[in-house]
């Protein structure tokens, strides 16, 4: 049996027990999975993991519905947990999530997968005619997921205070205009420049305003 790996790394713009409790929910299971896997649960899932908690749902792989059961094997809250397949389309699947506070409100998240196929020679043959490529597919889908629910809503909130500042001093605090870190998947994206142009635009509302108080 060859057991390949799968690795991600991810950074959330949250605190890390938030970021933690938001991917130990198994209902935000079914909300970063893609649409073509036809996700569901096949149970009401637990409203807290622990240690040995059991996760019965179904997706659709290529057209055929595939029962997958999770068993929850490790639980380290905030750092750690990890997930087994007792039941699925692999002859083997652990997926660990690890995360790290680097500061500034962001969380670093790796996410460590080891797979086998099943089938032997047929199913090494389906690893390179689909699952490798359906697999990227379903982690690039949850990265944007992620940064739709969580990146987007904090980037309004950092342009709304950055806006504020501008408007009620007519000066930019330095913490905003210099690199943050976004949701990228495994690189962070300098915001630099957005944040500069953001601020060009506001300092010459600010100018207006203020050359027509003086007419």
């Amino acid at each position: 049996m060859k057991v390949r790996i799968l690795e991600r790394t991810q950074i959330v713009p949250r605190p890390l027990a938030e970021t933690f409790r938001f991917f130990a929910d198994p209902h935000n299971l079914q909300r970063l999975t893609p649409a073509f896997l036809n996700f569901r649960f096949l149970s009401p899932p637990p409203e807290v993991m622990h240690p040995g908690t059991v996760i019965d749902y179904q997706i659709r792989l290529y057209g055929v519905p595939v029962h997958w059961r999770t068993r929850i094997e490790i639980v380290e809250a905030p750092k750690k947990f990890v997930d087994v397949q007792e039941k699925g389309p692999y002859a083997f699947w652990r997926h660990s999530h690890t995360f790290k506070d680097i500061g500034g409100e962001s969380t670093e998240m790796k996410d460590r997968v080891e797979y086998a196929m099943p089938l032997g020679p047929l199913g090494e043959i389906g690893y390179y005619l689909f699952v490798k490529r359906s697999l990227a597919q379903i982690f690039d889908h949850r990265e944007s997921k992620l940064a739709e629910i969580m990146g987007d809503k904090w980037a309004r909130a950092m342009r709304g205070n950055l806006t504020r500042s501008l408007e009620g001093r007519g000066k930019i605090a330095l913490r905003f205009c210099m690199r943050r870190r976004t949701v990228t998947g495994s690189r962070s994206r300098d915001s630099s420049l957005e944040q500069l142009s953001l601020y060009n635009d506001t300092r010459k509302t600010t100018q207006k305003k203020r050359a027509a108080r003086l007419l």
